[in-house]
């Protein structure tokens, strides 16, 4: 025990570990790709030495529950933390979430409407216990007393207080000041489709350090890139599907639950100019989380765009809690995870691409883990 301790102590001496980054999930009209971002994020923050933080969640009441019956389904029980829920308006109005780690920004400007049959939990389509067997007969109403006969109202009105109350009620008949009325508030500038709105970029600009992902479809690039061309000093990477690919989301899809950095697709992407069918909001929302864990992030501008297959396929056995502690059987139960090359994804950028692995008890000796 006392070696493995100096094993550790001496490891800490020669690597340092990577600064961390707080993660804040800015949703947009629907669940999915929030589900999708939060999801990821959430797993990869407890992978040792990721550099992320626990994801915040921004958006309505609404958006947190399509989000938590998707996560429930697909990532095995999951939920979003109360605690780190932020309404989009206070969120604006504070002028971002300022904090002692850089933000990571990541905002769907999508516009993806998900099918409402696949916003249902779990437990949606069973009975409801309680909704008892029916609603009971109407008993009929016992006629009035007086034979229905109705008398005049004596005050002449409709409402016999109107009566008692002043004939210029509706004047300042009291002798005091008009109360001034505040002047409305003005309406947030409008937006084009799959831009996000203005003043949700100018929040965005209070943390210097901070980074931002934009997740659009294939059509909003242009618009997002007009949005942004205002807001110079905010560091933006725009990640959308390819020109001629939309958006979709399986509704079957679960997550294997790996433990790692790798990365978890549906089916392996590429990146490409144009392409042609559909690509699964899981497969976008993880092209921008692995953009921000192995890119540079002192960018004033990029543009990834995604194509939904010709990928460099890396499938690989599912590392996690299970396969951890069990055996063989254990492994085989857990199956393989779908994956690229991100090195080889991301050359095309031509960009530093950082390579990314869990440390081995070998690493920790050397500190060679980063």
């Amino acid at each position: 025990m006392a070696a493995r301790l100096a094993v550790l102590v001496a490891a800490t001496r020669t690597a340092a570990l990577k600064p961390l980054a707080s993660p804040v999930v800015i949703g947009g009209n629907n669940g999915a790709v929030t589900a999708a971002l939060y999801g990821k994020l959430q797993r990869m923050e407890s992978v040792f030495d990721s550099g992320l933080g626990r994801p915040a969640l921004v958006g309505s009441e609404r958006l947190v529950r399509q989000t938590d019956k998707i996560l429930w389904r697909a990532y095995s029980m999951a939920s979003v933390t109360p605690g780190d829920v932020v309404p989009k308006v206070d969120f604006i109005k504070f002028r971002g979430l300022l904090g002692s780690a850089a933000p990571l920004y990541f905002v769907d400007s999508t516009g993806f409407q998900q099918a409402a049959a696949q916003e249902k939990g779990l437990f949606d389509s069973l009975p409801n216990p309680f909704a008892g067997g029916g609603s009971k007969p109407q008993k009929p109403k016992k006629p009035a007393s007086g034979g229905g006969l109705q008398l005049p109202n004596p005050f002449g009105s409709t409402n016999p207080l109107e009566a008692l109350l002043p004939p210029n009620r509706n004047e300042n008949f009291m002798g005091s000041e008009p109360v001034t009325k505040s002047a409305p508030i003005p309406a947030a500038p409008e937006t084009k489709p799959g831009a996000p709105d203005a003043q949700l970029l100018q929040a965005l600009t209070t943390a210097p350090d901070g980074a931002c992902y934009v997740l659009t479809s294939s059509e909003g690039v242009e618009a997002c890139e007009e949005a942004l061309a205002d807001y110079p000093t905010l560091k933006a990477t725009i990640i959308a599907p390819a020109t001629g690919v939309s958006l979709s989301s399986d509704s079957d899809w679960v997550s294997a639950r790996p433990q790692d950095l790798e990365g978890e697709l549906v089916a392996p992407v590429a990146l490409g100019d144009s392409g042609e069918g559909s690509l699964d909001v899981q497969d976008l929302a993880e092209v921008a989380i692995q953009a921000s864990l192995r890119l540079s992030r002192d960018v004033e501008r990029r543009t990834i765009r995604v194509v939904s297959s010709g990928g460099a396929a890396a499938t690989r056995q599912n590392e996690n809690y299970f396969t951890s502690l069990g055996g063989e059987n254990a492994k085989k139960r857990e199956g393989d995870v779908t994956s690229v090359d991100w090195t080889a994804t991301f050359s095309v950028l031509e960009e530093d691409v950082e390579v990314l692995k869990s440390p081995e008890e070998t690493d920790w000796a050397a500190g060679t883990y980063r």
